[in-house]
């Protein structure tokens, strides 16, 4: 049992069906899944298109599948991951600033930022059955100019981001997630690769949780008193 109010972290992917977007990308499956592994070692949170439950603030990460529906090949440097918490009236970029940003992009120890990602995901939905690797990003910017794949019209990729909750992540409030076209939006559409949106809702208390110390973090803290104990009766006797 945990000894600290528990934050519950409630994603849900709406299903909606295939969206015909303007430039040609294609929406496919989607997948939450534990940062505890590197592309093809973490488990997965639940089943693809499924909506999971957090308890803590600790990284997280979302898979999404995307293919070229047009005729003409397309580049995937153009998408970025964006937030709404106003029901998708105003939508930011995820980057690495915790004073102002709900969602950071969270460093993984499994993985290096923009590792080439595998078909992990079932076989995009209609078209785009030809795989080409993705990439797996836990930094600001993760889709750089030329450091992503040209589809050709009627193959597919992965892309997965680590992310996390920051201080400023609001209690009690629906956040969207969705893919866009441009970089530094607000106010603008998102292609809506994620199965239309990604909804997360923050309970009561979510700021007041604290991230579990680790075993040997907890070991330290109990030597540390002990010693201090040990100090204290020296001095005094």
């Amino acid at each position: 049992m945990l000894n600290y109010k528990q934050l519950l972290l409630l994603l849900i992917l709406v299903g909606m069906s295939l969206p015909a977007l303007s430039i040609g990308f294609g929406q496919g499956n989607w997948r939450w899944r534990n940062d505890d592994g590197d592309d093809t070692s973490a488990t997965w949170k639940a089943d693809e298109r499924t909506p999971i439950v957090l308890t803590h603030k600790n990284n997280i990460r979302l898979r999404v599948q995307m293919g070229n529906t047009f005729l003409l090949n397309l580049s995937a440097d153009i998408i970025e991951l964006g937030y709404s918490y106003d029901d998708g009236t105003n939508w930011f970029v995820i980057e690495d600033d915790e004073t102002s940003g709900h969602f950071v992009y969270a460093e993984s120890p499994h993985f290096t930022n923009q590792d080439a990602s595998t078909q992990q995901l079932s076989v995009f939905p209609g078209a785009c059955d030809t795989f080409v690797p993705g990439f797996l990003f836990d930094t600001i910017d993760p889709l750089s100019p030329n450091n992503h794949p040209e589809l050709d019209q009627g193959e597919g990729t992965e892309l997965e981001f680590s992310i996390r909750a920051t201080e400023q992540a609001l209690d009690l409030t629906e956040y969207r997630f969705g893919l866009f076209t441009v970089f530094d939006i607000s106010n603008e559409t998102p292609m809506n690769l994620c199965s239309g949106t990604t909804t997360i809702t923050l309970t009561t208390n979510f700021n007041a949780q604290q991230v579990p110390l680790a075993p040997w973090a907890l070991f330290l803290a109990i030597a540390l008193i002990i010693s201090a104990k040990i100090f204290m009766v020296r001095r005094f006797y």
